[in-house]
């Protein structure tokens, strides 16, 4: 029987977000500007993650935890108000 690929959902789904130009702007402009945003595991096996952000020396992490449909999404989020907040003042 012939190979099709794994029929396994992604641990984490699909990151359709990272695509769009305005996302990635954002994105790229807050990577060089020491602006990190990252998915952290809530516990083992749970599905769901804090987003944690690093603005410089100082980290902070998100209030909500977020499940496999909403992490990408709300990840981007973060990059667009941090992009939309400091990129005129820098």
């Amino acid at each position: 029987m012939p190979y099709h690929g794994s029929k396994k959902q992604s641990y984490m789904g699909e990151n359709p977000y990272s695509t769009k130009p305005e996302n990635y702007k954002a994105h790229m402009w807050c990577f060089k500007n020491n602006i990190f945003i990252t998915p952290r595991e809530t516990g083992y096996k749970e599905r769901k993650w804090f987003l944690e952000i690093q603005l410089g020396s100082k980290t902070f992490t998100s209030p909500e935890s977020y499940g496999p449909g909403d992490i990408w999404e709300k990840m981007y989020e973060f990059y667009k108000y941090y992009y939309n907040k400091y990129a005129k003042q820098l």
